[in-house]
């Protein structure tokens, strides 16, 4: 239940975003954002948050076309509010058939990552398209698969939403792999991967993930 209020909260603060300047609980060293590229900073001052996002990423680079019916989006945000400081990666499917995703496979150099025990939120689109939303955090589970990928950015990241109903296959671009990184350093300069802050999303984040040392 915590986890999903958590979910929750951040998801519709990713919809409150009321251009005022920037602010953000006093662990956090907001000074990072100042001159940052490809960013775009917006907060609410009467809920206490910020989200900030890559502006490119923002503009129509964060999708993934799978195929003519079939698109994954891949959306970071750094969002900062007086109880939490929180970098999450927002992942959308629209397609034609609910997949009823319940893993996410990612395969980073020698490493296969699995990522489980997520909620997904569903609903039904204008048209015939459906949509599955899943938001994961950085916490002790993600942050080691977040840092190797950090590690391999120039090579072939591939991605696969396992789902009870279909899978779906995708390689991560080179504009989302540089907006999930720019943004991932500016968070952690800022202070976001504090013990004290990791360690409370961590107990309200239940997302799992095993790893597998892939043979060459």
């Amino acid at each position: 239940m915590k986890k999903k209020i958590l979910a929750l909260a951040l998801a519709v603060l990713l919809a409150i975003m009321v251009p005022i300047s920037a602010f953000a609980t006093g662990s956090f060293n907001k000074a990072v954002f100042d001159n940052a590229d490809d960013l775009t900073v917006k907060a609410d001052d009467m809920s206490g948050i910020t989200n900030i996002y890559s502006t490119s990423l923002s503009n129509g680079k964060a999708a993934i076309y799978v195929d003519w019916y079939t698109t994954i989006t891949v959306m970071p945000t750094i969002s900062l509010s007086d109880e939490v400081d929180g970098y999450l990666l927002g992942l959308y499917y629209v397609g034609q058939n609910w997949a009823f995703i319940n893993n996410i496979i990612v395969k980073i150099g020698d490493h296969r990552y699995t990522i489980s025990d997520f909620d997904v939120s569903r609903k039904v689109r204008s048209g015939s398209s459906v949509q599955e939303y899943i938001c994961l955090f950085a916490n002790s589970e993600t942050i080691p698969m977040i840092q190797d990928l950090i590690e391999h950015r120039d090579e072939e990241i591939k991605v696969r939403f396992s789902g009870s109903n279909k899978n779906i296959d995708f390689t991560l671009t080179d504009d989302i792999k540089n907006g999930m990184i720019n943004l991932y350093n500016l968070y952690v300069a800022g202070g976001g991967t504090n013990e004290k802050n990791i360690d409370l999303i961590t107990k309200l984040d239940k997302t799992t993930v095993t790893v597998a040392t892939v043979n060459s």
